[in-house]
């Protein structure tokens, strides 16, 4: 026989996220952990468990915020399509909080919907948005679903230390690149193997090239060395940027599947 676990009354729902500070790995975990003292079901875990859940849950969030901070370089000096508006500096405040908030909302439910988030704000903004749209949900987490996250994030954490091991260099995404395009690129011998790009300007294999990595800019001098410059650069936000959508989106899908577990919220008797 179960013994029903008493769930502890919230008074108050966590205020919104302040995203005028500049974002800091302490920042993030700030913003986490007052997330989860917002769910009742994670204060009815015990207290080791909590631990391991604050633990894994801030470590997972302060790498989606910004991995190997090559996300806050793009907001700074944007080099990719479609993510960045040029339009975002002057936004009012009031304007942003808005956007930002209606695009979490979007994540939260479809996790899609990136580039309409990343658009809408200032990075601190984005970062605020997507931690409330991809960890909104704990808040109202039952003790039976708030278990099932513990198992979840703690997978997703392993994901994540993999990934701070796999570092985005330079030379990882000339090897992405060459890779993945061998018709348009070319990585020479020796210890600096050097990039360059075998296309002709206008070619479909250049073509398909730049689409893929999604350049705001097309590449003017695929021959110049700033040009070949700018295309790594791009690559390494670009993997950056998969690795962000990658881990939310398991988030999300593993919390979706866990709320609409019919078993998993059914109180206990």
């Amino acid at each position: 026989m179960n013994t029903k676990h008493p769930v502890p009354k919230r008074t108050t729902r966590p205020g919104p996220i302040v995203t005028g500070l500049p974002i800091t790995s302490q920042s993030v975990r700030a913003q986490m952990r007052a997330l989860l003292a917002a769910s009742p079901g994670y204060g009815a875990l015990p207290a080791a468990r909590r631990k391991e859940v604050a633990d894994d849950t801030v470590r997972v969030a302060a790498y989606l915020a910004d991995p190997h901070r090559l996300l806050s370089r793009e907001f700074r000096s944007p080099l990719l399509a479609n993510l960045v508006s040029s339009g975002t500096a002057g936004r009012t405040r009031k304007a942003q909080n808005a956007a930002r908030d209606s695009a979490a909302e979007s994540l939260h439910l479809l996790a899609v919907r990136w580039d309409a988030l990343v658009a809408a704000v200032d990075f601190p903004g984005f970062v605020a948005g997507l931690i409330q749209g991809v960890f909104g949900a704990i808040v109202d987490a039952s003790i039976e679903q708030m278990d099932a996250y513990a198992a979840l994030i703690s997978d997703v954490a392993k994901t994540v230390d993999r990934f701070v091991e796999d570092q985005i260099t330079d030379e990882s995404a000339r090897d992405s690149l060459a890779d993945a395009f061998p018709q348009a690129v070319c990585l020479g011998g020796g210890t600096t193997r050097r990039l360059t790009v075998c296309a002709a300007p206008g070619s479909p294999a250049l073509a398909a090239l730049e689409r893929a990595v999604g350049l705001r800019e097309p590449l003017a001098d695929p021959r110049h060395a700033a040009d070949v410059k700018r295309l790594v650069e791009a690559t390494r936000r670009r993997l950056a940027r998969n690795r962000q959508q990658l881990l939310a989106t398991m988030v999300l899908m593993g919390i979706s599947r866990t709320w609409a577990s019919p078993a998993r919220a059914r109180p206990r008797s």
